[in-house]
């Protein structure tokens, strides 16, 4: 079982209620994605299809040939791009907040100065303190890198939403 957290949680703070319940009959596997939680990249660019490939290549190091997944926001269009793109590699997948097309309207007029000048410290504080090794200090790049996931992602077509079965299931 493997739980992919949204844009602004890390996998044990999003997930930890539902470790009681699996944890008896599954592995459970709690990432923190690329650009988020204690990760350390090389550069602070990430997307949702990137964050995909990367979770492909965690199932690989782990040697985890066909696994569950619970996927939240972002973690959900993971999931999604990953039945897509490794459908044998998923034998269930459960997306949460997330509806497979990108419904960008609005999205690019927000101004994030506005945002952090008008009392949303407390938001800003705690994304600071679940993501500072993730983005290395540098949190309004971070912010804006998850306005632009926003806009883009998921972006999948019917043709592409419809291919996803689970045949292991």
């Amino acid at each position: 079982m493997i739980f992919l957290h949204s844009h602004y949680s890390r996998s044990m703070l999003a997930f930890s209620s539902q470790v009681l319940d699996f944890q008896n009959q599954y592995s459970c596997y709690f990432p923190d994605l690329r650009g988020h939680g204690r990760t350390r990249c090389r550069d602070l660019d990430w997307s949702t299809p990137r964050i995909a490939e990367d979770v492909a290549g965690f199932m690989d190091r782990m040697n985890i040939e066909r696994a569950h997944l619970i996927g939240y926001s972002m973690g959900a269009g993971v999931g999604l791009y990953l039945a897509v793109n490794h459908p044998g590699r998923i034998a269930t997948l459960t997306t949460i907040g997330t509806s497979g097309f990108c419904e960008p309207a609005g999205a690019g007029s927000t101004n994030l100065n506005s945002c952090w000048r008008i009392s949303q410290q407390a938001f800003i504080d705690q994304m600071i303190e679940r993501h500072q090794e993730a983005h290395q200090g540098n949190w309004k790049y971070y912010l804006r890198q998850t306005v632009q996931d926003w806009i883009r992602y998921p972006d999948l077509t019917e043709e592409q939403l419809g291919s996803i079965t689970c045949p292991h299931c």
